[in-house]
């Protein structure tokens, strides 16, 4: 098949000869020239500017640094003069770790024996079993009047459980 005749007429309609001629045959003449100079001499006055304006190795900023655990301020709940410190300048603490004792009149050992006692007394399951009897002679401080109320009703409750008379009564109680 032969392809269809196109009209001459129809061509200049299509593609404007005069706009095509003005892309394809004038090269612009002073972008060509004077562009490609212009271009030139300023990539060389950033090259020589660079050559002379040198940028430090080291960048000083300001940096905050941490770590998987950061560093906690630690608070006393009271006041007073530092008695013991227990930990030294960048030693590692766990929680609940004793860091340092203020100045008071209780024992630090005698405390722990007057916690570990409570603890133990407070984990037995069934309300009529005895734990050892509280520790004797301690130095608490503050805490004296709790430990010598706590201590009297564990033997005030001791001798109440151990009296045969009570248990009779409970049995009596139990068999009705």
């Amino acid at each position: 098949m032969s392809e269809p005749e196109v009209h001459p007429i129809e061509i200049n309609r299509r593609y404007h000869p005069d706009r095509l001629m003005d892309l394809i045959g004038h090269p612009p003449g002073w972008l060509l020239h004077s562009g490609l100079m212009l271009i030139g001499l300023i990539t060389a006055v950033i090259l020589s500017i660079s050559w002379f304006i040198r940028y430090p190795d080291i960048i000083e900023a300001p940096v905050i640094i941490t770590s998987l655990y950061p560093p906690v301020q630690v608070f006393a709940n009271q006041s007073g003069i530092i008695d013991t410190l227990y930990v030294h300048d960048r030693d590692t603490v766990k929680t609940g770790q004793i860091l340092m004792t203020i100045d008071n009149p209780s024992e630090l050992d005698d405390i722990t024996t007057w916690k570990t006692w409570l603890e133990i007394l407070f984990s037995t399951n069934r309300p009529d079993s005895l734990v050892a009897q509280p520790p004797l002679h301690l130095s608490l401080g503050e805490l004296h009047t709790t430990y010598a109320g706590i201590s009297q009703q564990y033997y005030e409750w001791s001798r109440w459980v151990k009296d045969k008379r009570t248990n009779e009564k409970v049995q009596a109680y139990q068999s009705e």
